[in-house]
């Protein structure tokens, strides 16, 4: 990432940090780390996370900010979830850490896996035209991101084995799921089936997110 990207990111992160106390606002904080499992395809990659990991203080602090301008004192709850957030960031990035070894050992078989995951994927998705007023898109954003969890997952375990897939599963949740892995618990039951379920489903969900505004 050259240093000119670095810079225009770390702007877009401060501004959005404080400007915006919805659930989208909270995941534009995690705008460098989103694409390493997207419905582009699995990129969970060496150089990918290092690259993101660059602006990882930048996150913090965007993270911070949301925290302080949107999360009142007595959501203790709400505030540990966030603590989550900056603690997974903070495990994953340094360059020794046991997930950046997964992450080097596993990347060939994650991308192997990739098409797998895309043909899962966009076997789920709804036309435009479905979701055309606010609780449909609603709808529509929790489900992509069940599915998209699923498939990736599933398409990683049957093509590289359940440690694999676990370590894909920690990112999702962590940072793709991040503020709609609650936010939408209510919601993820009347999702399309047609996506496959998790084979490790009874493993805990590390992240949780309370509510969409707050």
């Amino acid at each position: 990432m050259g240093w000119l990207k670095v810079l225009v990111v770390l702007s877009a992160l401060l501004a959005v940090g404080v400007a915006d106390c919805s659930v989208d606002g909270f995941r534009c904080c995690l705008s460098e780390f989103l694409p390493l499992v997207s419905p582009a395809g699995i990129q969970l990659t060496e150089k990918r996370l290092t690259a993101a990991c660059m602006i990882g203080s930048a996150t913090w602090e965007c993270i911070a900010d949301y925290s302080d301008n949107c999360v009142g004192q007595e959501n203790e709850k709400l505030e540990e979830s966030i603590n989550n957030t900056k603690n997974f960031i903070g495990k994953i990035c340094p360059t020794t850490s046991d997930f950046m070894k997964s992450v080097i050992e596993y990347e060939e078989c994650f991308q192997n896996a990739s098409l797998s995951f895309q043909s899962c994927y966009n076997k789920t998705l709804l036309p435009d035209s479905l979701t055309n007023d606010d609780k449909s898109k609603w709808k529509a954003e929790c489900c992509e991101y069940k599915n998209l969890r699923n498939c990736a997952v599933q398409a990683v375990e049957d093509t590289c084995g359940a440690t694999a897939s676990q370590v894909l599963q920690d990112e999702i949740t962590n940072l793709n799921g991040a503020g709609l892995e609650l936010a939408c618990l209510e919601v993820f039951g009347e999702c399309s089936n047609s996506a496959m379920m998790l084979a490790s489903s009874l493993l805990p969900i590390l992240f949780a997110f309370l509510c969409m505004f707050l």
